[in-house]
């Protein structure tokens, strides 16, 4: 079957607050659409700024991928509480400090640099939207990185935002940071 886009869990951020999907008022492991089990727990805290979770289904199991936009890393939780960094630097370019959109968490001004939509294509790789690089990359089986889009007529994007995968394969995504 076709992976569910999202998966709706709660996730505490470095503020005590914050969500990924349908936040905390719907707090269940879908897969499909059947319900595997209820999940009520906090997956993780210290995060910066979570966004576009995606369920990766492999086999019977399967694992969570979510961006953390400030920390620039996309993390991996699976059903039995594991937590760790799948993907780090999805910024790599040269200049750290001049790329990214500022938002504010709290009272602190950040600098967005890490991935934010996350889904998966029909081969079951990951593609994921990078504000800071200004592109839509794709995440190879052998762990390459490569670029699907980063420009429309010749000009660059501004900051791909969400992006989406429809069953044919078509490719959608958001370009709205400026």
């Amino acid at each position: 079957g076709i992976p569910v886009p999202f998966v709706p869990v709660y996730v505490e951020d470095e503020l005590g607050g914050g969500s990924i999907g349908v936040g905390a008022a719907v707090r269940s492991l879908f897969v499909g659409a059947v319900l595997l089990r209820p999940y009520t727990g906090r997956i993780g805290d210290r995060f910066g700024l979570t966004e576009g979770p995606v369920w990766v289904q492999e086999g019977a199991n399967g694992y969570l991928l979510f961006s953390d936009l400030i920390a620039n890393v996309i993390y991996k939780w699976t059903p039995d509480g594991q937590l760790s960094a799948f993907l780090e630097n999805i910024y790599d370019g040269p200049d750290i400090l001049n790329v990214g959109q500022q938002t504010r968490r709290g009272r602190m001004n950040v600098i967005i640099i890490g991935s934010n939509g996350l889904t998966l294509d029909r081969e079951g790789r990951l593609i994921a939207a990078s504000p800071a690089s200004r592109a839509v990359f794709r995440l190879e089986k052998n762990g390459t990185r490569t670029v699907v889009a980063d420009r429309f007529e010749g000009k660059r994007f501004n900051g791909p935002n969400d992006v989406v995968v429809k069953s044919n394969g078509s490719m959608y995504f958001t370009d709205g940071n400026s």
